[in-house]
């Protein structure tokens, strides 16, 4: 038997999607929810929580996932024709069940083979804002992204996953490889996860407050106006007021800054602040540049110590 008949022999045939059967199984899209922050920017830990456990429906496909799900198959095209010597096969409703921990699964997109040889899984993705897009090639992949391929891995057994991209202007081909340590730190808040799921241990919806799947979860929870008043806490309502009040000024500051960062950096790539680049200039095809964040700035701590020090003895 080769490894390819090999893998499709260790599948299983998946339940359709919002079944009960689907939504009780930890599945590779789902993973990155179970990070506290979440690293999933459709799910948050709260939100995954009540959904798995069916207090509240699934969420709809917002426009990012509907439109994945009608360029998959391109994507796999392109795909296909960048490695012509490939066979990228589709699962067909098939899914990898974890012969360890039934409750974990993975539903990969692709599985790419040459000869009965598993070269790796497809998982194809697109994506109208890069900027967790990191260089073509390697595994500089969004989190949420990087944690699903790992999963995928983990309850599969492969150890590669090819994640080719449509972007708003080009197709791109990224490689993530098995990562024991992280695969390790996934399957322990997993297992958190599933723990606290069985035994019906809620979540504090303030762990992830500030994700919106988290509001949209709690306003599933309560449907209904029933007329009444409550009263809240002074903080929380100090927090809201001022919270309000101070978003249309930060939106203000930050186009500020950029506009000032951009006159600053004139034609220059990088802008650098005693060796930290703080950011830089990109451009689309032939487009007119902008002014992008690095993925990992500098702190505050790095650019002006003496500053920070001074604000710590306040």
């Amino acid at each position: 038997m080769t490894r390819y008949r090999s893998l499709l022999y260790r599948a299983a045939k998946a339940p359709a999607p919002g079944t009960p059967e689907w939504r009780a199984k930890l599945t590779a899209s789902k993973i990155a929810a179970t990070a506290v922050p979440s690293r999933s920017p459709h799910a948050s830990y709260f939100s995954l929580w009540h959904t798995m456990a069916g207090t509240i429906p699934s969420a709809p496909d917002d426009e990012v996932l509907q439109r994945g799900r009608i360029l998959e198959p391109a994507i796999a095209a392109w795909f296909q024709e960048e490695h012509p010597g490939w066979n990228i096969r589709p699962v067909r409703g098939r899914w990898w069940i974890h012969p360890d921990d039934s409750r974990m699964a993975a539903t990969p997109d692709y599985i790419a083979e040459q000869g009965g040889e598993v070269l790796g899984l497809v998982e194809c993705k697109s994506a109208a804002d890069t900027t967790d897009w990191g260089k073509p090639g390697t595994d500089e992949i969004p989190p949420a992204y990087y944690d699903q391929c790992q999963w995928q891995m983990y309850c599969t057994g492969e150890r590669t996953v090819y994640v080719p991209v449509i972007t708003a202007l080009r197709f791109a081909e990224y490689v993530v490889h098995h990562d024991p340590g992280h695969v390790e730190r996934l399957v322990e808040q997993a297992r958190v996860f599933m723990d606290s799921l069985e035994l019906g241990i809620a979540p504090s919806v303030e762990a992830d407050a500030g994700h919106l799947a988290t509001y949209e979860a709690v306003r599933d929870l309560h449907p209904e106006i029933d007329g009444t008043a409550v009263q809240i806490p002074t903080g929380l309502a100090l927090d809201y007021l001022a919270a309000r009040a101070s978003s249309k000024s930060a939106e203000a500051f930050e186009l500020e800054t950029k506009t000032l960062l951009a006159e600053a950096m004139g034609h220059a790539r990088t802008a650098v602040c005693n060796g930290y680049t703080v950011a830089e200039r990109r451009a689309r095809g032939a487009g007119r540049p902008y002014i992008q964040a690095m993925r990992n700035p500098p702190t505050v701590h790095q650019l002006a110590p003496e500053t920070f020090d001074f604000q710590e003895a306040a």
